[in-house]
């Protein structure tokens, strides 16, 4: 590890530092009036220019880097050596040594045979290791050797289901029932009406169909006008209304041999 890490990370020209505190009272027009009761007794130097000024960066890629290259040594060697490196007096340096644990997990445990990172103080205890996909490396309880996360940035691969269902055109759908595929054929649900009873009240009545791809009977409940004779823009509800076996041309027709 090179003993100059930390001028490496820290000494760097500060974003926007061709920018003149003179140039921006200039373009912003502050006044510093002592004498106005609005301002304050004391005030940062860059209190009244808002957030688009000067600021300091920090450039952890070459701390990242050593980690990189520790993994397979202990973790207590490790940090004495960047401790010597760094001064902990200052604040700039404590600060940035707190970015380690950005992507490193030190306090970790076994639990029902699994590596478990996280405080076990707290009653909920800790996260499995495999569930902390931005941890990439981290401490192994085992021996104190520092590791990389195997599952850092995994994406769990997508279950593909087997395809049962494809759509002809708006009318005609191919469905495999078993292992035979059929076509069925789309209708729309017939709307029912109002209807008027012997004590002079009125209520909708719907015209139940019978879906022939799962057999259940639909009804369309919903009036069209209201009762005071106000159209409802609705969308109409849709069954299975015929089916037949799918024969050779029609499979090959989709693809299906």
């Amino acid at each position: 590890m090179r003993s100059d890490l930390n001028k490496v990370i820290c000494e760097k020209e500060r974003r926007r530092s061709s920018d003149s505190y003179r140039l921006v009272r200039h373009k912003k027009g502050v006044k510093f009036d002592p004498d106005e009761e609005s301002q304050p007794i004391r005030q940062g130097m860059r209190h009244p220019y808002g957030w688009d000024t000067k600021d300091f960066g920090e450039h952890l890629s070459p701390l990242y880097g050593q980690i990189r290259k520790a993994v397979g040594r202990r973790f207590d060697d490790f940090y004495g050596e960047l401790c010597r490196n760094f001064d902990m007096s200052t604040v700039q340096n404590r600060h940035i040594l707190q970015h380690l644990y950005d992507r490193f997990e030190k306090d970790c445990y076994i639990r029902n045979g699994e590596i478990y990172v996280g405080p076990t103080r707290f009653r909920c205890g800790g996260w499995r290791l495999r569930d902390q996909r931005n941890t990439e490396w981290y401490v192994d309880p085992r021996d104190g050797i520092i590791r990389k996360n195997p599952w850092f940035r995994y994406v769990e691969p997508e279950k593909r289901r087997p395809r049962d269902t494809l759509w002809i055109d708006r009318d005609r759908v191919m469905r495999k029932v078993g292992d035979i595929w059929f076509i069925f054929t789309m209708a729309e649900v017939p709307s029912g009406s109002w209807v008027s009873d012997a004590a002079g009240g009125r209520h909708f009545v719907g015209r139940p169909v019978r879906d022939v791809f799962d057999g259940r009977l639909k009804e369309d409940t919903r009036p069209t006008h209201s009762r005071f004779g106000r159209p409802r823009e609705l969308k109409p509800m849709r069954y299975h209304a015929e089916k037949r076996s799918a024969s050779k041309k029609d499979l090959k027709a989709a693809g299906l041999r």
